[in-house]
């Protein structure tokens, strides 16, 4: 497995990510050239039963090369991003 060189922080208290709101954002995703970013559910669910929720993630923060479009993306200045160790 690769390590990242850069952590992406994200503020939970800012990020406006939604996947069901229309007007929920997803900047970051859209503007991030390696596609480090996905979606999970907020909580744990009972099998058999959809999310209702979902927060923002970085499963493959290795593939971050620290360009920072992710942060310039953000409106609500809930990214950033740091040097990884």
């Amino acid at each position: 497995m690769l390590s990242s060189a850069y952590a992406i922080n994200i503020d939970r208290e800012h990020c406006r990510f939604s996947l069901y709101d229309p007007t929920g954002c997803k900047q970051c995703m859209a503007a991030c050239p390696a596609v480090v970013f996905a979606c999970m559910p907020a909580q744990p669910r009972q099998p058999g039963t959809s999310p209702s929720v979902y927060k923002l993630t970085v499963p493959w923060p290795e593939l971050c090369n620290g360009c920072g479009a992710c942060v310039q993306a953000c409106p609500h200045n809930a990214l950033s991003i740091s040097p990884a160790g």
